[in-house]
């Protein structure tokens, strides 16, 4: 079930419109302008020329609350003369701009707490977490934890996050962008719950703002819930529009499907229906069946709540109600398809308009909704349980009421479920919302929560006045289910001209209007923008209502039902045409648009571990420890007890820059059985660069059976990814679903995007340098085991997590015992050979590509390819390739159809994209030579098995590569082109010509564009400005100049601030053994991103710092690929070879003469076999080509 259609919202938004700018007065700091793209893949936002900041904005303003933090307000706007656009404002931005000649600066802000604007989370406590029970929504049961996290964060200050809070922003912004002198030449607009806050932003009558615009109207004030708008009281207010919108079916009965006596008591008439579905047979009434099976509800009229409920949201499935109604009541075997056919693409598309997914933006938030509903928008006093169930019966388009902001998350929130409260300070509600609970066997200690909510402040409950010298248009809409317009008409009276001679207010009302009517059609057919032409009118007529234009109204359309519109809707929704006919009807049309990803090499994944809990001693905070979920929603971690905390630490670290800014980590650990207060720690850190520890979690699951419970285990993201201040443009929007690269950054977004992280960071990109992420882990190895801690803690490190843990092996802090190197990387040596870099990734392959092949070769009789020898095994494979390059492509349709699926010339540029993923997984590794032998054949057989393995192929390995969730953001563009081109690219600079050989001499290789490229490497350091001395150009850069010139582009476009690091004392330098350590490290002879020769060349240049204390151990195995110490050798290895000896390992103390390893012994056999493809190509298909 959705999460946003469970809920109702009113969806928050609020533009300013300005038409001047001035010098920044009381900003404390200004992160932009730039050019920034439309946060939505929508080609209508494309001509626009938005540009995006965040502004610096104290957490607590004068007289909301105290506290010396700060907190970044994401902007957008869209200047005057200019074509430019936020989220669901966005287009609204574009229209207006257009609708006024191109006459006025358009403005529109994230509010705090959401998007783009200090995102309101639980991070420590995970409570959003895909392993946490309500995963996108935080359950009752998780919310005690989530308070305290959230509170800690915001300084114990919930009203910092008020509505208060939000409008005195919107001030703050304008004295910040328009100057505190400003003449009033701003109007500021704001729909639904956005109207709340403009009227509060009234109440503090800004001296700038000379009109308001109020849409879809929040009443402030009533002594009643029937006159003042609140979220309790949500099913009663939609009984006005309920009854409107029945009427009008009822005075049209020729074309209306639902059959209605009359226009009197049209509620009561179809809860008669109701009550005679609810009362049927479940087998008379199959619709009925299907219903209440979709919904998991017991009464018919229950699930016809539910899905009636969210469909009154939009214009077009408005119109649908009445057909569903007659449908289910009627029921013939035609009814029961069409009902069964609407359901989920119906249900898709009802979420996809509540919510827009992209990297950075966030479509809303449980917790400011919770907070802000709960505190401003509940009634006062409390309605008791019995009152709101009945609201819900009354009802015919009702939510039950635990999906409302609900009494129990009120109770809970206020900090009136605890029970060690005096009852006499509890309100009725609340206890008889405990009793309920206790009655059912409930333990209320389980929902003792911190206070979240804030107090009501003076400006509750009370109707603003009209500034003297505003004025105010206001919009209504009569279909408006969610503020319907007797509220807008409430507040229209109550609001008083301050004064009589320069105040002035104007209420236009369109009577099929719906939610938002200003800027939305009234119907589906209504394409005459009214309200956008209206609202332009009133700005440019400089807020006078007199003057404001509002012809339109008579050409708004007339409203009918009809069920053409349903057959043609369900006909869109499933793709099929039920009608027999495509023309929309009454013009009617929809929009919708889809995403992308992108693949890039990554040296996967690190864990860090420790053995002993004590006092903190240097951490700036803890904000924690939380019971917290797993990451990802995986039946094999919910028995594993995690806690999690957050660590605030310095940006800037002792010796590698300066800044008084503070960041914060994010750690998790899985502590050893209670009772063992000695047990070690392992720490486990993830790779990437850029990964989170996320992949580290079933690992720890995994250590802890085979430790028998015995090892505290910990990991972390480190700086810069998921949930540790993750690093990225937000002002320059380069993540946004509308910008070119989407969630891969473009090299014409990089020199603004490095800009804004720049100024995030203080100019000290350092900050973020695999140095500061190893000093980090001494920091809280200082501050969550003690400076004076025994050294009883291991680190453990897989792929680039090993060159994090190479460095604290430099910084040597004393409580560690042991380290474990899983996939290692060579940190020193004269050339790329012999130390590991990102610039050479197609060089690193040629190894491990000539051991899987000579492998095939040895097994002539099993391995789909035909090898003459296992001499020479790459040049025999790349001869093939020139052979199927030479080819016409009309006498091999397998690689015409590889050539068209990766958009490339050649097939052997295919065959390199292909198998430069699939070397990757053991599985997916053992089908490259049945792979090659079908292209190469290319029978009609092979054609269909190629074809068929295409797409699921690519979206498990996509799968595996990256992990979805609220907050836990699988790698980022920007660390990740920051460690690698800062600490582990080649110097001197390769040329272009040498990387371009680099790949055309391997088989599994990238291009070289792909890898972190030259030109990336050259923009980022400063290299690629024209005004730079070309003396001061390595000579590299200076080609990917010439190149870049020589096809036309303006270098210009291309200058960036220096955002690459310089290298310190540790880099191109083996760290040592220190003294009273031991080192195990892991090596596979498949390892095809840190190929085993590194590894070697490591353990062989790690010195003993003491030989009597110091000890190190290599194990290898052959068929082992990357993380081998963490992952199976073959897809029929469950010896866990790697993860027995780890244990054993921390468990010996480190003592490596200990180490148990004989599963070495077990590890089951290398072999190709057809079968094998055969096998996983029915596993992807979903089909059974084979019986293996």
């Amino acid at each position: 079930m959705p999460h946003m259609a469970l809920f109702p919202a009113l969806t928050a938004a609020s533009i300013a419109v300005a038409t001047t700018l001035s010098t920044p007065t009381s900003a404390l700091a200004v992160n932009g302008w730039y050019s920034c793209p439309s946060s939505q893949d929508d080609a209508l936002l494309d001509p626009f020329a938005f540009e995006c900041a965040r502004v610096e904005v104290p957490l607590c303003h004068p007289g909301v609350c105290e506290s010396d933090k700060t907190i970044e307000l994401f902007v957008r706007r869209l200047l005057a003369d200019a074509d430019d656009d936020d989220t669901p404002m966005e287009e609204v931005m574009g229209m207006l701009s257009n609708s006024t000649g191109g006459a006025v600066n358009f403005y529109t802000m994230d509010h705090r707490g959401t998007g783009r604007s200090n995102y309101l989370e639980c991070v420590a406590a995970q409570a959003l977490a895909d392993g946490s029970p309500g995963q996108t929504s935080i359950t009752l049961e998780e919310l005690p934890e989530c308070a305290q996290d959230v509170l800690f964060e915001m300084d114990d200050q919930s009203a910092a996050y008020s509505v208060t809070s939000a409008a005195k922003d919107l001030v703050f912004l304008l004295d910040t962008i328009h100057g505190v002198d400003a003449s009033p030449n701003v109007f500021v607009y704001g729909v639904s719950y956005g109207t709340y806050l403009v009227e509060r932003v009234m109440h503090l009558a800004p001296s700038q703002v000379r009109g308001y615009v109020l849409d879809g109207v929040v009443a402030e004030a009533g002594a009643d819930p029937s006159a003042r708008t609140t979220f309790s009281h949500w099913n009663q207010n939609l009984q006005a529009p309920t009854r409107r919108l029945l009427e009008l079916c009822a005075q049209q009965p020729d074309s209306c499907p639902l059959a209605l006596s009359s226009d009197e008591d049209v509620i009561d008439q179809v809860l008669a229906m109701y009550d005679a579905l609810d009362a049927q047979d479940p087998s008379d009434n199959s619709c009925t069946a299907l219903l209440t099976w979709y919904f998991g509800v017991e009464l018919p009229s229950q699930a016809l709540r539910f899905l009636l409920s969210s469909m009154v949201a939009l214009s077009e499935t408005r119109l649908m109600i009445p057909s569903v109604l007659a449908r289910v009541e009627r029921c013939s075997d035609n009814d029961f398809e069409e009902i069964e056919a609407l359901l989920d693409p119906l249900w898709r598309t009802l979420e996809g308009v509540a919510s827009i997914a992209s990297l950075d933006v966030l479509a809303g938030g449980d917790l400011i909704y919770l907070l802000i509903t709960l505190s401003d928008l509940y009634a006062w006093p409390l309605p008791l349980p019995e009152e709101l169930d009945q609201l819900y019966w009354d009802g015919l388009f009702t939510l039950p009421p635990e999906i409302i902001p609900s009494l129990s998350k009120y109770c809970l929130l206020s900090g009136n479920l605890d029970p060690t409260k005096s009852q006499s300070d509890v309100p009725a509600a609340c206890q008889e919302v405990a009793a309920a609970r206790q009655a059912d066997g409930e333990d209320l200690a389980a929902y003792a929560s911190p206070v979240f909510l804030y107090q009501h402040d003076d400006y509750w409950n009370t109707t603003a006045s009209i500034p003297a010298n505003t004025s105010v248009l206001m919009f209504n809409g009569g279909l408006d289910f969610q503020t319907p317009w007797e509220f807008g008409r409430s507040q229209f009276e109550a609001m008083a001209l301050e004064d009589e001679a320069s105040s002035q207010k104007m209420l236009v009302e369109m009577e099929f209007g719906g939610h938002g009517t200003g800027v939305s059609p009234t119907t589906p057919w209504d394409s005459t923008k009214c309200g956008i032409q209206i609202m332009a009118s009133f700005v440019l007529e400089d807020g006078d209502t007199r003057s404001v234009a509002t012809e339109c109204l008579e050409e708004l359309p007339a409203f009918g039902f009809n069920d053409a519109v349903f057959l043609y809707l369900l006909s869109y929704f499933t793709n099929s045409s039920s009608s027999g006919d495509d023309t929309p009807p009454f013009g009617l049309t929809i929009q919708f648009a889809m995403p992308r990803t992108v693949l890039f090499p990554a040296l996967a994944v690190a864990a860090a571990v420790a053995t002993t809990l004590s006092t903190p001693a240097s951490a700036l905070a803890v904000n924690g420890w939380y019971s917290c979920p797993s990451s990802l929603a995986h039946a094999s971690l919910d028995a594993l007890a995690f806690e999690c905390a957050r660590v605030e630490v310095p940006l800037c670290h002792p010796g590698v820059c300066e800044s008084d800014k503070t960041i914060e980590l994010f750690v998790r650990r899985l502590l050893a059985d209670p009772g063992d207060d000695d047990a070690p720690s392992l720490w486990l850190l993830q790779g990437g660069p850029g990964g989170t520890s996320v992949a580290m979690e079933d690992v720890m699951g995994t250590l802890s059976d085979f430790a028998s419970g015995a090892v505290n285990f910990y990991t972390m993201d480190h700086r810069g990814t998921g949930r540790s201040n993750y690093l990225e443009c937000v002002a320059a929007q380069a993540l946004a679903d509308g910008s070119p690269g989407q969630t891969s950054i473009t090299l014409e977004e990089l020199p603004e995007c490095a800009q804004d992280v720049l100024f995030e960071m203080d100019d000290q990109s350092a900050a973020y340098s695999v140095t500061s992420a190893a000093k980090d882990l001494v920091f809280l190895l200082d501050t969550i085991h003690g400076v004076d801690a025994s050294p009883n803690v291991f680190v453990y490190g897989v792929s680039y997590g090993t060159y994090l843990v190479e460095r604290v092996m430099h910084l040597a802090p004393s409580q560690v015992r042991g380290y474990v190197l899983d996939g290692v990387v060579a940190e020193a040596g004269a050339d790329p050979s012999a130390r590991t870099t990102f610039s050479h990734w197609n060089q690193n392959l040629q190894a491990p590509t000539r051991r899987l092949l000579e492998l095939c070769a040895q097994q002539p009789d099993s391995c789909p390819l035909a090898l003459s020898s296992d001499e020479d095994v790459i040049d025999q494979v790349l001869a093939m390739y020139d052979a199927l390059d030479a080819q016409d492509p009309s006498d091999n349709s397998c690689t015409a159809l590889l050539t068209w699926y990766f958009g490339v010339e050649l097939p052997s540029q295919a065959l390199r994209f292909l198998l430069s993923s699939m070397v990757a997984l053991s599985e997916t590794r053992l089908m490259i030579p049945s792979v090659l032998a079908r292209v190469q054949r290319c029978s009609d057989n092979d054609f269909e098995e190629i074809e068929a393995l295409l797409d699921p192929l690519w979206r498990t390995l996509e799968g595996v590569a990256s992990i979805a969730s609220l907050d836990v953001l699988a790698g980022g563009d920007l660390i990740y082109l920051l460690i690698t081109l800062s600490d582990l690219y080649a110097w001197p600079l390769p040329l272009p010509e040498e990387l371009d050989q680099l790949y055309w001499d391997g088989l599994f290789t990238l291009p070289p564009e792909i890898i972190p490229s030259l030109s990336k490497y050259c923009l980022l350091s400063g290299n690629l400005d024209p005004t730079k001395s070309q003396s001061d150009v390595p000579a590299a850069c200076q080609e990917v100049a010439a190149a870049r010139q020589a096809d036309g582009e303006d270098l210009a476009a291309y200058a960036s601030p220096v955002f690459l690091y310089q290298h310190d004392d540790y880099w191109n330098t083996t760290a040592s053994i220190p003294a009273n350590t031991s080192v195990l490290m892991f090596n596979g002879g498949l390892d095809f991103q840190t190929p085993w020769e590194f590894g070697r060349s490591q353990f062989e240049a790690m010195a003993l710092e003491d030989e009597a204390s110091s000890q190190k151990m290599l194990v290898e195995m052959e068929f082992g690929g990357h993380g081998t110490g963490v992952s199976p050798t073959t897809p029929w290895d469950s010896t866990k070879c790697g993860i027995q000896i780890m244990a054993s390992f921390v468990l010996e103390d480190g003592d490596t003469r200990s180490v148990a390893t004989e599963c070495l012994e077990e590890l089951p056999a290398f072999g190709f076999n057809d079968a094998v493809f055969l096998y996983l190509l029915s596993y992807f298909t979903n089909s059974s080509s084979s019986g293996f």
